[in-house]
């Protein structure tokens, strides 16, 4: 690798980063309003869906073809949903304490999938 692509490469992993505690910023910032909270992860959710349909998925298709891709997709999506019943559910909060127990989910599923995302993430940086 060329010093210009590690340098590329540090600089917008950097920018990931800063942007993502930017975003842990501005939800607690928000914390107290569920549909500040909520609209933000919908947001979220609309770029994520939007980047894999549209960019990761068609580069993956022409690079390796269905017979390669369809099984990766699957296998990862496979990984979430197995992850999601395996592991403990570890509250930081009591439920029921004030704090609406959907939302307490929803917050622990955006952290499962930003962590698990983190390995893609990277491989493809």
């Amino acid at each position: 690798m060329t010093p210009q692509i590690v340098t590329a490469v540090l600089l917008l992993s950097t920018l990931s980063f800063v942007t993502t505690a930017a975003g842990v910023a501005m939800a607690l910032r928000l914390r107290s309003s569920n549909r500040a909270i909520a609209a933000g992860i919908g947001f979220s959710v609309g770029i994520m869906m939007l980047i894999s349909l549209f960019e990761l998925l068609p580069a993956a298709l022409a690079d390796a073809g269905w017979a390669f891709m369809l099984p990766a997709v699957a296998a990862g999506a496979a990984v979430i949903a197995m992850a999601h019943r395996l592991i403990p559910h570890r509250h930081l909060v009591t439920e029921g304490a004030g704090i609406d127990p959907v939302m307490i989910r929803s917050a622990y599923l955006v952290v499962l999938g930003l962590v698990l995302h983190d390995l893609p993430e990277g491989f493809a940086m």
